[in-house]
């Protein structure tokens, strides 16, 4: 009768409780394995951002060490076209006047060499 009625009941919101609990939980975990996706790719892409910048520091500073050596070259050749004195003319003149002159001379450029 009626107790079984109670039962039956008991039985029916026990079930739809577990289904709801059942429900919420699989959303969760969708949920968080979405949002951890989105965490790897943010990193990911943060990581390739900072691998971007420290190649672009890298490529300037290459380019200002290229550049310096080659603007000097410039303005030595654009003063011997002038007739002006080139930075070059001052490379001691008595180690190319005497007999080991080509290797002090060597050695001396070798110094003033970037490194």
């Amino acid at each position: 009768g009626q107790f079984s009625q109670h039962v039956l009941g008991m039985w029916f919101g026990f079930l739809v409780s577990a289904m709801l609990v059942t429900w919420f939980i699989t959303f969760l975990s969708r949920e968080l394995k979405n949002r951890d996706r989105e965490i790897a790719e943010a990193r990911q892409r943060e990581l390739r951002d900072q691998q971007m910048v420290t190649l672009g520091t890298l490529a300037a500073g290459t380019a200002h060490e290229l550049g310096t050596p080659l603007a000097s070259l410039a303005v030595v050749a654009g003063e011997s076209a002038i007739g002006a004195e080139p930075e070059c003319s001052r490379i001691p003149q008595q180690g190319i006047q005497s007999g080991g002159g080509r290797r002090r001379t060597d050695r001396w450029l070798r110094s003033k060499a970037i490194p």
